[in-house]
């Protein structure tokens, strides 16, 4: 009740200045106005400052920003005022009164429309920081400022000033200048006199080249040019910067660093920027900035890290992003104290394990690289996994070419028909699957023929197929006929069947084939992308020969009752060719269609082949037409299917094409040439010998 004429006001005694606004604000009575020496205002949409804040002749801080100030009173009054916040208001200039602040140590008029700095503030004789940023000061209204040479902090960023006077001399106690943003075309030579400044920003301007006489900063301990137009050779006034611990040089026009690498000789430098240079290379002598913690080199040319990269050894920070680089040199595994390290956007195929030894690695990121011998699921891991992937490779790694192939399709279209003929190692009529890897059919006959004929268990390997037995409670297991002695029907599906594959063709023998169909079809470009170099295949694993290079594939074969659907989506996955099968008499569209949205939602981009069963019930006249209509039809409309394939599990027809073009389409997998630890491979086949356990328990 007592406080009418302040009701607007956030004040605080004089014995809770220090403590700043941290606290909140405070209502006070009339008798604690007088000592009052804070006084905050900002955000209240004032047009000007109350004529009751002239009466506070005790304020040493007040706080206007943020509001609609386009005029100011007469000052006098505040004599005891050190700073004044006048940020984000509508000023278009000072009143003269201001010149009777002495004691003003902090003066802050960012983001208004002033054009000039009067003479007569010139009297400003306590100012050390003056912030008039984000107004339209031109190159005379330097001269006012620049007469204070009192001022340890200036900020003239974002302004219209093209030229800084040789009158900057006079400001000897300068310790701190920004003048970003602006349109300075080169420095003063008597920036040299500065002897004391220890920062200079100057980014985003049109700078050129820098005065020799800045040699004589030899207090400077951070430089900014970044966003200039700094030419082809490293300036050699650098050299002479002996306590520069910051240079920031992004977006200039450095191609190179200067016609001799003894340039680099900041020995006390700590952060180093370079980005958006073109820098095609760097040089050895990179190994003298051995304070180094931080090094910006994004966006640049680089294609090679020299090796010298490990005598850094106090870096903590390292940006290569968006290079041309394909190696890392081991070297890197000295960085002992690196914490951050970022690599995408590169070419790099494969890393060196030491980066699974950096002790202090913290965040990596290696993102958009065709690092082809990293499974995609590691390279998701936490920094700390995926150390400890790297970690052990030198302990053993194989290339394991391992791909799954998932089988949908409706009920009763042939998917379990086409998978036996698919997988089984003869080309006979009738073929049966296999069970625990040997030919069911094989060993019922040789069982016939040859009394002392060995069981399945015995012959291990002796054929490359493998069909586990499911069991559903309260029914038989799905023996083969070919064992039970029942029909061809004795493959029941569940919720989903697995087998093992390995294909007998080889990759070497894939490409062959691949070459003479191309050559025999004019050179289609669409089957030279199948084509695998000799080069690839033995960087896919030196230790074996290209003619006995394999993949193993695990064929998933999805149950189509209904009543199934909803577990399908829980082994879909990116890591998989997708075989889609139905009756090529017996063509829905919006069941293909309603199989293709169902990967979709799991598989952003599968890689789907189109196959038609049943073709010996189309006769010999009409196939070629009918296959070009579906062709035609779903290629066009379903991008995402790379091939379509027709075949007859009944007289093994197009069952051999099929073999090769999933070979060759998996070709083009990059997750084949992934590198992992043996130790992955072991536990692979932990689990498989459990399952196998587990089964035969099911069994008896």
């Amino acid at each position: 009740d007592d406080l009418p004429c302040l009701p607007w006001a956030e004040m605080k005694p004089k014995s809770l200045a220090k403590q700043g606004s941290q606290h909140g604000s405070y209502n006070l009575g009339p008798n604690e106005f007088e000592d009052a020496t804070f006084l905050y205002l900002g955000n209240r949409k004032l047009k000007t400052i109350p004529e009751e804040v002239l009466s506070l002749t005790q304020l040493t801080r007040l706080l206007l920003q943020d509001n609609v100030i386009s005029n100011l009173p007469c000052l006098t009054p505040l004599s005891n005022l050190i700073s004044i916040n006048l940020i984000n208001n509508l000023l278009t200039e000072l009143p003269p009164s201001f010149s009777s602040l002495s004691k003003l140590q902090l003066l802050l008029l960012d983001h208004n429309t002033l054009t000039s700095f009067p003479p007569y503030l010139a009297t400003l004789t306590s100012l050390r920081k003056l912030s008039i940023a984000c107004n339209r000061l031109t190159d005379k209204s330097l001269e006012t400022i620049f007469s204070i040479h009192t001022i340890e902090n200036l900020d003239i960023s974002e302004n219209d000033i093209a030229t800084l006077p040789p009158s900057i001399s006079l400001m000897t106690q300068l310790q701190i200048l920004r003048a970003t943003n602006n349109n300075l075309t080169e420095l003063p030579p008597e920036l040299g006199s500065l002897t004391n400044i220890q920062q200079i920003f100057l980014d985003v301007n049109k700078i050129d080249s820098l005065p020799d006489e800045m040699a004589q900063l030899g207090q400077l301990r951070e430089l900014s040019l970044n966003n200039n137009q700094m030419d082809a050779s490293f300036p050699p006034v650098f050299t002479s910067l002996t306590q520069l611990h910051k240079l920031h040089v992004a977006k200039n026009l450095f191609l190179s660093f200067g016609a001799s690498y003894e340039l680099w000789t900041f020995s006390s430098l700590e952060t180093l920027t370079l980005a958006s240079n073109n820098i095609p290379a760097l040089p050895p002598d990179l190994k003298r900035l051995k304070g180094l913690t931080e090094l910006n080199l994004e966006n640049n040319l680089l294609s090679i890290l020299p090796l010298e990269i490990g005598s850094l050894v106090h870096l903590k920070a390292f940006n290569l992003e968006n290079n041309q680089l394909t190696f890392m040199p081991p070297e890197i595994g000295s960085c002992s104290n690196l914490r951050k390290l970022n690599i995408s956007y590169n070419l790099f195929e494969w890393l060196p394990v030491q980066i699974g030894s950096l002790p202090e690695l913290k965040r990596i990121n290696i993102s958009n690289n065709p690092l082809s011998e990293i499974p995609e699921s590691i390279k998701k891991y936490q920094t700390q996994d995926f150390q400890k992937y790297l970690r052990q490779l030198p302990n053993g790694n194989i290339v394991w070419n391992r791909l799954k192939i998932v089988v949908i399709g409706d009920h009763r279209v042939g998917k379990s028909s086409m998978v036996r003929s698919l997988i089984s190692p003869r080309k006979k009529k009738g073929l049966f699957g296999t069970v625990r890897g040997y030919s069911s059919f094989e060993w019922f006959e040789n069982k016939k023929s040859n009394s002392s004929s060995s069981s399945p268990q015995q012959h291990l390997g002796s054929f490359q197929s493998e069909r586990p037995l499911s069991i559903s409670s309260g029914s038989t297991p799905n023996i083969p006929s070919a064992v039970s002695g029942g029909g061809t029907d004795a493959f029941s599906s569940g919720g989903m069947e697995m087998f093992q594959w390995r294909p007998s063709i080889s990759l070497r023998k894939t490409q062959l084939h691949s070459q003479s169909q191309s050559q025999s079809q004019s050179q289609s470009t669409e089957h030279q992308s199948y084509l695998v170099s000799e080069r690839e295949i033995k960087e896919k694993d030196r230790h074996q020969d290209v003619d006995d290079l394999q993949i193993d594939f695990t064929i998933c074969e999805f149950a189509s009752q209904e009543m199934y659907y909803p577990i399908h989506q829980f082994f879909l996955s990116r890591r998989a060719l997708y075989l889609l099968v139905f009756k090529i008499n017996d063509d829905s569209s919006s069941r293909l269609e309603y199989w293709t949205n169902t990967i979709l939602s799991r598989c952003p981009r599968p890689t789907i082949i189109l196959v038609a069963t049943h073709l010996d019930e189309i006769s010999e006249s009409e196939r070629p037409a009918l296959i070009e209509r579906l062709t035609e039809r779903y290629l066009r409309r379903f991008p995402m299917i790379k091939a379509f394939l027709s075949l007859s599990c009944l007289s093994l027809e197009g069952v051999d094409s099929l073999r090769e073009k999933i070979v060759e389409t998996s070709m083009k997998d990059r997750s084949l040439r992934e590198r992992v630890p043996k130790s992955y491979q072991l536990l692979c086949q932990v689990l498989q010998i459990e399952r196998e356990k587990r089964q035969q328990r099911a069994i008896k």
